[in-house]
């Protein structure tokens, strides 16, 4: 079994209440920004096991992990700034303005 295989099976014996997941996974909207970072894969293969459908991925920091995070002003992800562009995503995708 392959290693994101493997840690994918374990989220899923984590998971909390399967049956909310089984029963919004269809209908809930996503955006998830990698941040430049090395989550890209593993995040989109776990939602996609999870039965997630609608998930929007911030395009400019999609391509490749930047260790320097080019496009954002801090290195923190719990510096709001640094989703400015998901939010931007999410309000786009989900016509919000």
């Amino acid at each position: 079994m392959k290693r994101d295989q493997a840690y994918i099976e374990q989220l899923k014996n984590l998971q909390l209440n399967p049956k909310i997941v089984k029963n919004v996974a269809k209908d809930l909207k996503i955006v998830y920004s990698p941040l430049h970072g090395t989550g890209n894969n593993p995040v989109r293969a776990g939602l996609e096991a999870f039965g997630f459908e609608n998930v929007a991925i911030v395009k400019e920091q999609e391509e490749h992990p930047d260790p320097y995070f080019s496009i954002v002003k801090s290195l923190n992800p719990e510096d709001h700034a640094s989703f400015t562009l998901a939010i931007q995503n999410g309000k786009k995708s989900m016509r919000i303005y």
